[in-house]
C-alpha cells in the first residue's frame, strides 16, 4: 500500500478507538437498564430515548464485544451480558424466549410484536461476538437457540427464511446478507464446517436468485417463490456495496470466485451521477473498498478519498467522537447506530490491513 493509504487507515482506526467508541459508550446509554439510543446529536444528546429498538441493542452489543476482542476496550463483559439479558427479559413474548420483538418502550412495554429476520441476524452476530470476546459457552448456546427458533418458525422449503411474522410474505435479500455474515463469523470463531456450509447455502441463493450478473444488480424484494418483485425499481446503491463487503468476507472462508469487484465497479458507475452520497453510503463504500483491498483488489485511491471526504462532510468537530448522517450539520443534527456499525466494521477491516504483511 502507498504511504498515503496507510496514513489514512491509521487515522481511521485511531478515530474509532480514541474518539468514536468512547463517545458512544459514554453518551449513548439511557434508562436504568442502560439501553443504547438509536441516534445521538452532535453534542451527545439522546434522541427518541422513549423507544428502544432491539436491533439497535444487538448492534451495540456486537460493536462492544468485537472491540473487546480487538483490544480496543476492556472490562465490557458485564455491560454486554446485562444488556443482552434485559433484551431477553423485556423483548421477548411468553413461550417465545429465543425470538426478539422489534420495539419496546423505555418502560419495557412491547410496542411492536413483529419478529424480524434482520434483527435476529444481528442477535446472532452479537452472541457470536460475545462468545469470541469472553469465551463463555452460554453465548454460543444462545446463538444456536436463536437459529433453531428462526428455522422452526420461518425457514422456507425453497431456501432461506421468511422476513418474519408479517401479513405480507415478501422476502428480502438484505436480511439474507446479514444471515450470511452471521454464519461467516460463526465459522471464523469456531472453525466448524457446519457454519461454512450454512454460509454457502445463503450464497447459493445470492447466485441463483438475488444477483443479475448481466446487469450487475442485486435485487431486493421477492415473493414466496423467489420471483423478483419491482424488477424495474431503482437500484439500492448502499445495499449493492453491502453485498461487496459480504461477498469478500465469504471469499475469505471458501475457495470460490465471487463477483464482488464487478458489483463494486457497476455501483460506482451509478454513484458517479449522484451529487451527495450521504454518510451511510459513504461509510458502506469505505467498508466495501477495504474488504476488496483485503482480497488484493487495488481500490486504494477511492478508499483514501472517501475517508477524507467522510471527515470533511460528516464529522463537524463540535464534540470529539461525534459524526452526522447528512451534510450541513447544525446543533440538532444526529448520527445513527446504523452508520456507527458500518464505521466500526470498516475500522476493523482497516486494522487488519495495517497488521497484514505489506
Amino acid at each position: 500500500m502507498k504511504s498515503t493509504c496507510i496514513e489514512a487507515l491509521e487515522q481511521w482506526v485511531s478515530w474509532m478507538r480514541q474518539e468514536v467508541l468512547p463517545f458512544w459508550m459514554a453518551k449513548g446509554r439511557h434508562g436504568k437498564e442502560g439501553w443504547f439510543a438509536r441516534r445521538l446529536t452532535v453534542r451527545g444528546g439522546l434522541v427518541d430515548e422513549q423507544q428502544v429498538f432491539l436491533g439497535t441493542q444487538a448492534q451495540m452489543i456486537y460493536i462492544v464485544a468485537r472491540a473487546e476482542q480487538a483490544g480496543w476496550v476492556e472490562g465490557t463483559r458485564r455491560l454486554t451480558h446485562d444488556l443482552i439479558g434485559v433484551c431477553g427479559r423485556y423483548g421477548t413474548l411468553p413461550c417465545r424466549s429465543d425470538g426478539y420483538v422489534r420495539l419496546i418502550s423505555n418502560q419495557a412495554d412491547i410496542l411492536d410484536q413483529h419478529f424480524d429476520l434482520a434483527d435476529h441476524a444481528l442477535f446472532l452476530l452479537a452472541s457470536t461476538s460475545m462468545f469470541a470476546a469472553y469465551n463463555e459457552g452460554s453465548d454460543f448456546r444462545r446463538a444456536g437457540n436463536i437459529l433453531e427458533w428462526l428455522n422452526r418458525l420461518f425457514a422456507c422449503n425453497n431456501g432461506g427464511w421468511e422476513q418474519g411474522n408479517y401479513a405480507e410474505k415478501t422476502r428480502f435479500s438484505r436480511s439474507h446478507r446479514q444471515m450470511l455474515l452471521a454464519f461467516i463469523l460463526l465459522y471464523q470463531i469456531t472453525g466448524k464446517s457446519v457454519w461454512q456450509q450454512r454460509a454457502s447455502e445463503v450464497y447459493s441463493l445470492f447466485r441463483d436468485k438475488f444477483y443479475d450478473a448481466a446487469k450487475g444488480v442485486v435485487y431486493q424484494r421477492f415473493d414466496s417463490s423467489w420471483n423478483v418483485l419491482d424488477e424495474k425499481a431503482e437500484v439500492d446503491l448502499q445495499e449493492q456495496l453491502a453485498w461487496v463487503h459480504a461477498l469478500c468476507e465469504y471469499r475469505g472462508i471458501v475457495e470460490q470466485s465471487v463477483p464482488s469487484a464487478d458489483i463494486y465497479r457497476s455501483t460506482l458507475a451509478l454513484l458517479a451521477s449522484q451529487s451527495n452520497e450521504g454518510a451511510a453510503v459513504t461509510a458502506q463504500r469505505i467498508l466495501a473498498g477495504l474488504a476488496l483491498l483485503q482480497r488484493g483488489v487495488d481500490v486504494e485511491a477511492d478508499v483514501t478519498q472517501k475517508m477524507a471526504g467522510f471527515f470533511q462532510n460528516f464529522v463537524p468537530g463540535k464534540t470529539q467522537g461525534s459524526f452526522v448522517d447528512a451534510t450541513g450539520a447544525d446543533e440538532n443534527s444526529t448520527g445513527s447506530v446504523d452508520v456507527l456499525f458500518l464505521l466500526f466494521e470498516s475500522a476493523l477491516q482497516a486494522d487488519r490491513l495495517l497488521r497484514a504483511p505489506h
